[in-house]
């Protein structure tokens, strides 16, 4: 995939972002690279965490896993690292392909921060790191509500949105994943196994699933099901269609087996999900 980057507007938006909330903004590629981070230097807490060489190990591992949940369910992602501060990470998508990624972090939710310190007698004990310098550290690192750290995950995703809107992080289309993306939103309705894909791109089957992998988070058939299910469930919206049309349109000659194939992803039947749809407005 191939993706311009303007690293001088990127540090600039994690610049005011750091001004609004004083904690630690991070951009990183699609591959997980970090491109800039603002302020430039860690926290006293996390500075003294990475002089140990497996306490930074932990860190990049909580990395690398939040990294893979925005991946797989291409959406934001809050959750406590291994010292048990709060962090935020949040994909950035241009047409449901990863560009990038933004981290925010550490603060914590724990008013009284009885737990975290309990955390750091362990960590003192099994590595070479300084107590009074990470209990120091700890103090100075903000608490904040639930409603806050919402706030700052959606503010977050409204940051990833600006970066793409504004093509501060961009997509070239020869890239190889945008083509395949494209090719499979506008030929929802047809064949699309892994044999034709290969035919199309002129690419073998290892490379079209490290394709995949790399850029979409889960398998090529995988991607294809969840696009087809969520433009399923957008067609049922509307009660004039029925379920043969609607499964025709998204690329199953087999009412029956869409049938039982919405149901596996859902929960629920087509006709189900359309006639529930229709009464609430919301399901």
């Amino acid at each position: 995939m191939y993706i311009s980057t303007n690293k001088q507007e990127l540090l600039q938006l994690a610049q005011n972002f750091y001004n609004i909330t004083h904690t630690l903004i991070s951009i990183f590629d699609e591959k997980e690279n970090l491109i800039c981070s603002y302020p430039k230097n860690m926290c006293e807490f996390c500075t003294e965490i990475r002089k140990s060489k497996e306490l930074t190990a932990k860190c990049f591992k909580n990395d690398e896993e939040a990294f893979k949940k925005c991946k797989a369910t291409k959406k934001t992602y809050i959750y406590h690292c291994h010292m048990g501060l709060i962090e935020v990470a949040t994909p950035i998508i241009y047409n449901n392909v990863i560009l990038g990624y933004m981290l925010f972090g550490q603060i914590t939710d724990c008013p009284d921060k009885t737990a975290l310190l309990s955390n750091i007698e362990k960590v003192v004990q099994q590595y070479s790191v300084d107590e009074s310098i990470l209990t120091s550290g700890l103090m100075k690192i903000s608490h904040h509500t639930d409603e806050y750290i919402q706030s700052i995950a959606k503010l977050l995703e409204m940051c990833a949105n600006y970066i793409w809107l504004n093509s501060i992080i961009s997509i070239k289309k020869e890239g190889m994943s945008f083509s395949i993306d494209l090719y499979i939103k506008e030929h929802i309705k047809d064949d699309l196994s892994i044999p034709e894909l290969c035919r199309q791109f002129n690419i073998g089957r290892s490379t079209l699933y490290e394709i995949a992998k790399n850029n979409f988070g889960c398998s090529i058939n995988e991607y294809i099901q969840n696009y087809r299910n969520e433009c399923a469930k957008e067609l049922l919206q509307n009660k004039g269609i029925s379920i043969s049309q609607v499964a025709d349109r998204v690329g199953f000659k087999d009412v029956n087996y869409f049938i039982r194939f919405f149901k596996k992803k859902n929960g629920c039947t087509p006709k189900a999900y359309q006639k529930n749809y229709i009464v609430s407005g919301w399901l």
